[in-house]
């Protein structure tokens, strides 16, 4: 998802320029904007240069109209005339910060808003600008959280097939059956979660970033599958220009009816580039120590490397899309069980709509692909999965920190071994309060 927070907030915090009435086309290109039509705007102001430029209300308008059409560089031009006439003239400041972040001109352009910042505006607008300086690595020390309650039905918590028989080939084909806890059973559930998160600045473009979350799911039914998640990361963060660079420490606890199931120890390796002001790629590598204090068979080696890229649209709605690919393996530590390691490889895709400031509307899906090593032992083949994950959910705030997300999300994984063909949905409402 994209880390930025919209200079927009902080405009409507200040409050906007008055301009005169009548037949003034600032009017109607004014009115353009806030339809989200720049070039519209644009349209009607850029005939009026020659003879306007130089009216502090006249350049505000059309520097922000050429800044949201994507051209920082002229809107400097219209936004510094207005400085010179008008130096303390908070939205013009705000807005030449923004150009030149865009620009790649980082320091500058921190700032302009850290000038901003200092003036006598409302403390929601200088809450804003320090969100809007620590996504782009800068600011000061920011700490933050979510708790979050979740209510739903889940046809599959245990991820087991749907038949209650099955035929094992190293066996000549007899029919065993299948235990209950092998086979696909259905539950309401709740789920608690709760995490922070903090982001600390210790030199220029340097800052200390990390978080922590923890989860815990309760099965109406079923309780051997309620299932609790602890993990925690902190790293470094670089920032210059346009680019960022994180590297860290991960660390996961997942544990099965009470018991602990897996420990998970990583490294963690992005960089990120913002091509333009809706526009991210980042490229991301993982390296994990996969332990299993009970299954000690199962104990791993995994490495994953892929690239993302997340674009914000112009127009109602303000669609917004993102995109990855992955691969990488899990190397089995174990010998003799080449079965357990896989090489992995998958594709993300996924989209957001915001009908109005309060709701959006998102949906994702995914496609993994997982070849094992070696012949299953039962089976007498080598394991091949096909794993889809669909999503389609809502969020709306009814009040500001508050959010109400029901999703329904359905996966089915397809394998040439039955033991591991299985399909679940899952339908759930989650209240959220953000700190």
């Amino acid at each position: 998802m994209m880390k930025r927070v919209w200079i927009g907030v902080l405009l409507a915090c200040l409050g906007a320029p008055v301009f005169a009435q009548g037949n003034d086309p600032l009017v109607v290109a004014r009115a353009a904007m806030a339809a989200k039509q720049p070039r519209q705007a644009l349209a009607i102001l850029e005939p009026l240069e020659a003879g306007r430029a130089g009216e502090p209300a006249f350049d505000y308008l059309l520097g922000l109209a050429r800044l949201d059409s994507g051209d920082p560089e002229r809107a400097v031009f219209a936004l510094e005339r207005v400085l010179a006439i008008q130096p303390a003239n908070a939205l013009a400041r705000a807005e030449i910060g923004r150009a030149y972040l865009m620009l790649g001109e980082r320091d500058a352009g921190i700032k302009e808003l850290e000038s901003t910042r200092a003036m006598d505006i409302p403390e929601e607008a200088k809450k804003t600008i320090g969100n809007y300086l620590n996504a782009f690595g800068a600011g000061p020390t920011r700490l933050g959280g979510y708790l979050e309650a979740t209510v739903g039905h889940d046809s599959n918590v245990n991820s087991g097939i749907a038949s209650s028989t099955i035929a094992i080939p190293a066996f000549g084909n007899l029919t065993f059956q299948i235990s209950e806890d092998g086979r696909e059973r259905p539950s309401a559930f709740a789920n608690v979660a709760g995490g922070v998160h903090f982001f600390h600045p210790l030199a220029q473009r340097w800052s200390l970033v990390g978080g922590g979350n923890f989860s815990q799911r309760f099965n109406r039914n079923h309780h051997q599958f309620n299932v609790r998640t602890a993990d925690g990361n902190v790293g470094l963060r670089y920032a210059i220009d346009r680019d960022a660079y994180t590297v860290g420490f991960q660390g996961q606890l997942f544990d099965v009816d009470d018991q602990r199931n897996r420990n998970v120890l990583g490294l963690v390796a992005q960089w990120q580039r913002q091509i333009d002001n809706r526009t991210q790629i980042s490229v991301f590598g993982q390296y994990s120590h996969m332990r299993y204090p009970d299954q000690r068979l199962r104990n791993a080696n995994r490495s994953i490397a892929g690239l993302a890229v997340a674009r914000v649209f112009e127009g109602n709605w303000t669609p917004s899309l993102f995109a990855s690919a992955y691969g990488g393996s899990e190397r089995e530590l174990n010998d003799n069980v080449a079965h357990l390691g896989h090489r992995p490889w998958g594709v993300r895709i996924g989209g957001q709509l915001k009908p109005s400031s309060s709701l959006s509307v998102f949906a994702n899906a995914s496609y993994e692909r997982r070849r094992y090593g070696g012949s299953d032992p039962l089976f007498l083949v080598r394991r091949n999965d096909r794993q889809l994950d669909l999503r389609l959910g809502l969020n709306y705030e009814p009040y500001r920190y508050w959010s109400v997300s029901p999703q329904l999300s359905y996966t089915r994984n397809n394998s040439n071994v039955a033991i591991n063909e299985y399909s679940r949905t899952i339908f759930s409402v989650s209240v959220r309060r953000d700190f």
